[in-house]
């Protein structure tokens, strides 16, 4: 049975392995937003959907796709979003975004360009891949 254990600035559900376990996952994902929010100051950066508001960056939940000698792969979806419509400012704006995530994520490998639904709103997007290493000491 898992426990509540202080984290950041609340408390989460620990769950059966305890607080070290999700809060490195939950540590990496903080500092993949920490990373897009210095480098795109003007842009709002976010793992909360109910608190993308647009124009920002919604940074997704990860998925793991293997392993390496000090860590687990992750891939996590980074979705840059636009208030509608999607007219040619629209669209012009998420070029500009999608140029300056791709410096810095290091990449424009597997970028999607379509609507994107946030709750029960519908944003024109992009959506990009961060891929990240979780370190494995102390799992």
């Amino acid at each position: 049975m898992g426990t509540t254990e202080p984290y950041g600035d609340g408390l989460y559900d620990a769950g059966p392995y305890g607080a070290l376990s999700q809060g490195v996952y939950v540590g990496a994902l903080d500092a993949l937003v920490a990373l897009l929010a210095d480098d795109l100051p003007d842009i709002r950066v976010t793992r909360d959907p109910s608190a993308a508001v647009a124009p920002c960056v919604l940074v997704g939940f990860p998925t793991s796709f293997g392993f390496t000698q000090g860590g687990r792969l992750m891939s996590v979806p980074v979705v840059l979003l636009h208030s509608p419509p999607a007219d040619l400012s629209a669209l012009n704006w998420l070029l500009d975004g999608v140029e300056a995530l791709a410096f810095t994520l290091g990449s424009t490998a597997g970028v999607v360009v379509g609507p994107s639904q946030v709750g029960a709103l519908t944003y024109p997007s992009v959506t990009m891949t961060a891929e990240i290493t979780v370190p494995l000491k102390g799992l």
